[in-house]
């Protein structure tokens, strides 16, 4: 196995980069990859289905509950009608999907927003 730390063309030592999904030695000189990988976050491998569980004990305001109802691909109305009554709304979907939602609702929690997620939700770290 032939161990590469330099660039071929240029002879110049890569330097670590990642970038999105790829990760490896880079050579900023060519502006080429010299060795690469794939590497996945835990959350985007995640295949594990999450329930979310939004409960509503105010009403926030059309626009925040706007933003809401397009990352839950819910009805703006179906959503303001669920908040009126103060009835949960409940999201299933993949952990990488919550993502979004979540920062949505941390800045409506002191609105009147809370929620749950189930089964534990090792990530919520990340949408701080």
């Amino acid at each position: 196995m032939e161990y590469i730390d330099h660039c071929k063309k240029c002879n110049k030592k890569g330097v670590p980069k990642t970038t999105g999904f790829n990760s490896g030695l880079y050579c900023a000189t060519c502006n080429e990859w010299l060795v690469v990988t794939t590497c996945f976050p835990d959350i985007v491998a995640d295949d594990t289905e999450y329930t979310l569980q939004i409960a509503f004990s105010a009403l926030p305001d059309v626009k925040q509950l706007k933003l809401l109802s397009k990352k839950l691909n819910l009805n703006f109305l179906q959503l303001k009608q669920k908040a009126d009554k103060n009835e949960h709304v409940i999201y299933q979907g993949k952990a990488n999907e919550l993502m979004d939602i979540i920062k949505i609702i941390r800045q409506l929690k002191g609105l009147g927003v809370e929620y749950t997620i189930n089964p534990y939700f090792p990530y919520e770290h990340l949408s701080r």
